[in-house]
């Protein structure tokens, strides 16, 4: 079956899955299974010769090693799935594909990544190569599957994905807060925006400034400043809606987006309750600090049809809240 004077060692992957899967096919008496045996033995990684009945007639030796000791219902032709998933039925869903199955419907090689967990849970990662055994009449009666442990791979490159994940929420949240930053909240702003042109509906910009906060920082410290900063916007989520957008831009200055407002009043209600909140004494590290808030307010389209000027008139608005005593809200006039 095998007259190469080429050493098995020095096979690369592809020749020996070849040789293997023609002796598989063709393999009759006991001194051609022993050949076979010989072949799968020296290849380092994990490999079974596995039946369409998930029944496991031939595995090599590094398969063998990371079985012993393990007890099976048939311990002369265990199932393919008891072996490197514990379980006592075939593989199912798009978690674990049953390479077997795919195979046996495609005829074609297929490949697959399963997470073999160990016996305490813990997770192991493996990308299984299944290769389609035939019999006489092209019938496709097993796999030989081989698997490489790809655990670290795996393991780098969630820890990538999940910095690259970080990294962009830094990018477009504040480090103190976690609220949207100047940047989403602009992105968050035009969006609404175009929504509102598209559904026609209305929406209001509140431009907030806390006052008197540069007193908080120089009397009690810069610690002090951002423990009231997070209370803060703790209150100013307790007042808006679910699907409002809460943004900090710089400093003691924050945004609200209101998608969808019905009239004036709604929008006073909210204002309220904001003013509200904040204007309640603050118990930061076991004193009591006063702070309140200046908001103006403007809407789209009453007020502008762009991102840009909606901002400036909510800005502006909330400077003649500053004019008019601080501690309010004024709408844009």
């Amino acid at each position: 079956m095998y007259s190469s004077s080429k050493s098995l060692q020095s096979l690369s992957k592809d020749e020996l899955i070849a040789i293997i899967q023609l002796s598989a096919e063709k393999t009759k008496s006991f001194k051609e299974h022993e050949f076979l045996q010989t072949i799968i033995d020296s290849i380092p990684y994990p490999m079974m010769i596995i039946n369409s009945d998930y029944s496991v007639s031939l595995m090599n030796k590094a398969r063998r090693e990371s079985i012993k000791c393990r007890i099976f219902l048939d311990n002369n032709s265990p199932k393919c799935y008891e072996i490197s998933h514990y379980r006592n039925s075939p593989c199912t869903g798009d978690e674990h594909t049953c390479p077997l199955y795919k195979t046996l419907e495609t005829k074609q090689p297929t490949k697959v990544i399963h997470n073999h967990k160990d016996m305490d849970g813990s997770d192991h990662f493996f990308e299984l190569s299944a290769t389609p055994i035939f019999d006489d009449v092209y019938n496709c009666i097993g796999i030989i599957e081989s698997s490489v442990d790809i655990t670290e791979h795996i393991k780098l490159r969630n820890a990538l994905q999940q910095s690259n994940k970080d990294l962009t929420h830094l990018a477009h949240h504040d480090y103190l807060t976690g609220l949207p930053n100047r940047v989403l909240f602009m992105d968050r702003l035009e969006q609404t925006i175009k929504d509102s042109k598209r559904e026609h509906i209305k929406s209001a910009l509140f431009f907030m400034d806390l006052d008197h906060f540069k007193e908080i920082n120089d009397n009690f410290g810069h610690d002090t400043g951002d423990a009231v900063l997070k209370e803060v916007c703790k209150r100013f989520l307790e007042c808006i809606r679910e699907n409002d957008t809460l943004s900090r831009l710089a400093g003691d200055e924050f945004t609200l987006i209101m998608k969808d407002v019905k009239n004036k009043n709604d929008i006073k209600k909210i204002a309220s309750k904001v003013v509200t909140s904040i204007n309640k004494p603050m118990n930061i590290d076991d004193q009591a600090i006063h702070i309140s808030v200046s908001i103006g307010i403007s809407i789209f389209p009453n007020d502008a049809n762009n991102a840009e000027d909606i901002l400036l008139l909510s800005d502006d608005a909330m400077y003649q809240a500053k004019a008019k005593g601080k501690n309010n809200f004024h709408f844009y006039n």
